[in-house]
């Protein structure tokens, strides 16, 4: 990904698990495939929808490391 992933998802950086969560939901939202059928536009929102699956994906995957290292020693 070429593009920092808090910003495709509209969130600052450091941003806690809730602010990603609500943030990705927001997105889904937006760009889903099914509000763009039969629009000119479904080419794009589906390539948007991959940016933001896979931003969530690593924010997720760093987050759910450092919650999950916040749980442990607490």
């Amino acid at each position: 990904m070429s593009e920092n992933p808090y910003k495709v998802l509209g969130v600052k950086e450091g941003a806690s698990y809730d602010e990603i969560k609500r943030a990705y939901r927001e997105m889904v939202k937006k760009y889903h495939p099914d509000k763009y059928r039969d629009n000119p536009l479904a080419d794009l929102a589906d390539v948007k929808m991959r940016e933001i699956n896979q931003a969530y994906d690593l924010l997720m995957k760093g987050a759910g490391g450092a919650f999950q290292y916040q749980y442990e020693s607490g």
